[in-house]
């Protein structure tokens, strides 16, 4: 298995990215990003979080089971082989994915199946603490945050309202990505970044669930 830092140096230079661009990228030093290529320094969690965002999925999977597998003792690599430290890829860091529900980031349609189809999307291992679920993105009022067909990995449990993070809300038979307008702690209207979409506003006619935040999100590139 490649060392997370030559997986790194890969990416950058697939990319077209200068040492200084990857520096910015990841918030460090342009010193610290070398440091990270030439294996001297550990990829952080925060560092695979702001990574997932521009890698290609394959690419980042790579990238985080060789971030776990260096972050073992040498000792303990060497009694162990790599698949099975991974289980050969059986489920141990995967998460539902329900290819059916589609969560509207536009104005409000959606495909919701009475009992979706649950498949299982393989994630980084930070992904798997707590109930989480993947779902896709339908639309684009979250852009650029989100994209139209991104799927997003969502956290259901974590449904304090909030104004700064995107969350999964459903409304009356509808399902919206949205950011959260608050009135003295109360909802009062759902958010799109673009702005070309306008504020949801919502009433107590309404039946409001906050089903999740969103946690991550991964993104298909096409040819």
């Amino acid at each position: 298995m490649k060392k997370p830092g030559e997986l790194l140096k890969e990416f950058r230079s697939e990319n077209g990215f200068t040492l200084k661009k990857l520096a910015e990228l990841l918030v460090v030093s342009q010193q610290q990003a070398s440091r990270l290529e030439l294996n001297e320094r550990n990829i952080t969690e925060d560092n695979l979080k702001k990574l997932k965002e521009y890698m290609n999925y394959n690419k980042f999977i790579e990238l985080s089971k060789s971030v776990e597998w260096y972050s073992l003792p040498e000792r303990l690599r060497e009694k162990i082989k790599i698949k099975d430290f991974f289980n050969d890829g059986n489920n141990d860091n995967t998460i539902p994915y329900f290819k059916d529900i589609y969560a509207s980031a536009g104005n409000g349609w959606h495909n919701f199946c009475d009992i979706p189809t649950s498949d299982r999307l393989e994630v980084p291992s930070f992904y798997c603490k707590g109930n989480m679920a993947a779902i896709n993105v339908d639309g684009d009022s979250m852009y650029p945050e989100l994209k139209d067909r991104d799927i997003v990995i969502v956290n259901c449990e974590a449904t304090e309202l909030n104004s700064r993070n995107i969350f999964v809300v459903k409304v009356d038979e509808e399902i919206f990505i949205k950011k959260l307008i608050l009135n003295n702690g109360e909802l009062e209207a759902l958010e799109s970044i673009n702005i070309l979409y306008p504020p949801r506003k919502l009433s107590s006619k309404n039946k409001i669930s906050i089903l999740g935040k969103i946690e991550g999100v991964y993104r298909v590139y096409k040819n």
